[in-house]
């Protein structure tokens, strides 16, 4: 779904699920995505938890009711989840080299091809997976789900429980594993296409509970050192996602009997968890108290469909179907909490979404393009063919609007623009479209500034944010090109009342006025810098990792930053494939040559070349 710098989270459960990696930075980027119902992973899901039954674990003794039994907050721990990686090192379950073949672990059976360097699970990339990502990942998930300990070993039912392609040592079947409450089988070989990772459920407690589940991390996709602390994040909310998926997170869970409801919102018909719990949060946090449930994604005919929250309105949520922030907020611990399953969580101690907190019942409502659905607040409806920069919703980076042409008339219930075939091209977001972030225009990174980016006044640090500016360059340099737009620029909320900012981050900060006036932007630089609404720069600079995952900045082969609108070329289904394109190299408001790829500044009378080089 991405290259690893700019890789998002996304996962699967009682099937197993895909993450995909965006290759592209601008329209037609392949959005990450999570394919958990695509149906040969729901086949052979569903295939393996029917034919194992349950595992019959031991528990402490608890009370007994009528309806089952009754699981007791005080004796429950973090959960302890163990994984098995017995497939990392069996000859012939991974690509030792870059020819033949290896388990594809997506149905029993089927193999996949290994056909270059990339493919090859190395000792590096092996302890990377063991040591680094997988370890990060179960220790996020106990700040937020406990269980009560099984007692004693978990056994499995027999060695074939995960299928026949992940290797369940004897042991685990016959003496059992000692301190786990779920094993998980872990193997790597290639993923065809640009999935990440995905994992499935193999067998449930006599509770329901999963205890057994089987993970594939595409071999491809596993870096560490190479790339940023944003990307190394990225890959264990990838592991975070899939084990969600193996813990509950499913259609499977979701749509069982009482869980859940139909109901027509923003002109289609929309299905909705409606468990208690995940009602009472829902409505709590988005300030509406007649919402019905949470609704779950249903854009596409397979693939992510069901066993994900409806990106458009939980945007920031861990378990939506595109990658975007990683917060495990309130809304999956309630559904994990109304599975009655064993699960012990603190709703209200869930990582904050601020996509849609406190909005109301607008955006659930109405339709992106309406001041109710929040038009302005959170959407981008530019022509296709002129997409300026802009800032991203929550001010941490700066990105551009993901509109494009399609093939064929869009469904009407997300049609915006006067053509009928034009819309948002950003996964699972109902054709609403969104500002994408650039890999080298993330405000809020620790990353250190290129000489171009310090000549334009950009800042990257923890508290930098995204301000529009007019003319915003170094002093004793000029540019001919049009250099105005937003800049990464250092802020200060000051108690809520004021925003203060500093240009360049190595100066003292002036005091912004009132959202839309303009001040200088001082600390030895020319033009003016816009101010924002207080409420929201500081909503951002309180905030913890709400910023979608970046794309890479576009560029085209000349250089150029012109980028013509995308279309495609083939017949648009009902819900069409987003449309392909190209993109252009944001700058920061230098001019690129078409050819040579450079800008050129005056600099005191002396004309200097600036080489233009993505981060």
């Amino acid at each position: 779904m991405r290259t690893i710098r700019t890789l998002a989270f996304a996962a699967l459960l009682c099937a197993a699920s895909s993450l995909h990696l965006a290759h592209a930075a601008d329209a037609g980027a392949t959005a990450p995505t999570c394919l958990h119902d695509e149906p040969d992973i729901q086949r052979e899901q569903a295939r393996l938890l029917q034919r194992n039954g349950a595992a019959v674990q031991a528990y402490a003794p608890s009370v007994h009711t009528q309806g089952g039994r009754l699981f007791h907050a005080q004796q429950a721990q973090p959960i302890r989840i163990v994984f098995s990686f017995e497939d990392l090192t069996e000859a012939g379950a991974f690509c030792a080299n870059a020819s033949g073949t290896a388990p594809s672990y997506r149905q029993e059976g089927e193999t996949v091809a290994c056909t270059k360097e990339a493919h090859v699970l190395t000792d590096a990339k092996r302890a990377i997976l063991r040591d680094n990502i997988l370890p990060a990942a179960v220790a996020k998930l106990q700040r937020f789900i406990a269980v009560e300990p099984v007692q004693g070993n978990l056994r499995a039912s027999s060695t074939s429980t995960c299928g026949g392609d992940f290797t369940v040592p004897a042991s685990h079947a016959s003496t059992g594993v000692p301190n786990a409450d779920l094993v998980v089988y872990v193997a790597s070989s290639p993923i065809l296409g640009s999935t990440v990772a995905f994992a499935g459920a193999c067998q449930q407690d006599q509770n329901g509970r999963a205890v057994f589940g089987r993970m594939n991390f595409g071999t491809e996709n596993i870096e560490w050192d190479a790339i940023g602390a944003d990307a190394r994040q990225s890959l264990i909310d990838t592991a975070v996602h899939e084990i969600l998926h193996v813990m509950g997170i499913t259609s499977t869970e979701f749509f069982r009997t009482g869980r859940s409801t139909t109901a027509t919102k923003r002109g289609k018909t929309v299905r909705m968890v409606t468990t208690p719990s995940v009602r009472s949060f829902v409505r709590q946090w988005s300030g509406c108290s007649t919402l019905e449930g949470a609704e779950v994604e249903d854009e596409q005919t397979s693939g992510p469909e069901g066993s994900h929250w409806e990106r458009k309105l939980f945007y920031d949520e861990m378990m939506t179907a595109s990658g975007s922030a990683s917060a495990i907020s309130g809304l999956s611990l309630s559904f994990l909490q109304d599975m009655n399953v064993g699960y012990t969580v603190t709703v209200a101690a869930g990582e904050t979404m601020y996509w849609g907190a406190n909005d109301g019942c607008g955006p659930h409502d109405n339709k992106c393009d309406t001041a109710a659905g929040l038009r302005d607040k959170y959407f981008c409806f530019d022509d296709p063919s002129n997409r300026p920069d802009r800032c991203t919703w929550d001010v941490r980076g700066i990105g551009r609007c993901q509109v494009g042409t399609y093939s064929g008339a869009l469904p009407s219930h997300f049609q915006y623009y006067s053509s009928s075939n034009v819309g948002g091209i950003s996964s699972f977001m109902d054709k609403c479209p969104v500002v994408l972030q650039y890999s080298n225009r993330n405000c809020a990174s620790e990353s250190p500034e290129s000489d171009n980016d310090r000549i334009f006044g950009y800042t990257y640090s923890a508290t930098s944010r995204c301000f529009q500016s007019t003319g915003v360059i170094r002093s004793g340099f000029s540019s001919s090109a049009n250099i105005d737009g937003p800049r990464c620029v250092e802020a200060r909320c000051n108690g809520g009342a004021s925003i203060s900012f500093s240009v360049g981050g190595a100066g003292s900060y002036t005091q912004c006025g009132a959202a839309g006036t303009t001040q200088p932007a001082g600390n030895g630089y020319n033009g003016q810098v816009t101010c924002p609404v207080v409420s929201e720069m500081c909503s951002s600079l309180d905030s913890v990792s709400a910023t979608p995952a970046p794309t890479p900045a576009p560029t085209l082969p000349d250089g150029s930053t012109t980028t013509p609108p995308p279309t495609t070329t083939t017949a648009a289904p009902s819900t069409p494939a987003p449309p392909s394109g190209g993109g252009g190299l944001e700058i920061g408001g230098v001019t690129i040559g078409s050819s040579a790829g450079r800008a050129a500044a005056s600099v005191g009378g002396v004309f200097a070349l600036l080489l233009l080089i993505a981060a």
